[in-house]
């Protein structure tokens, strides 16, 4: 996967776990609420670790 491929996919998933964030906060039942945060929690630690070991991977690159 290249670089712009990388980022456009990490924004994709962060503007996702936004979009269930808003939708947590409107929504009023408490059962949706908790899995709407839930699901923005992970997405945004998968958007975190993904993130990460790409940058440790141009890192890497970078050093060879």
């Amino acid at each position: 996967m290249n670089q712009l491929n990388f980022f456009k996919l990490a924004q994709y998933f962060m503007v996702v776990a936004f979009t269930l964030e808003i939708y947590a906060a409107v929504i009023s039942r408490e059962e949706f609420k908790s899995f709407l945060f839930s699901a923005y929690s992970i997405l945004s630690l998968v958007t975190f670790f993904l993130l990460k070991r790409k940058i440790n991977s141009l890192k890497f690159k970078s050093n060879i």
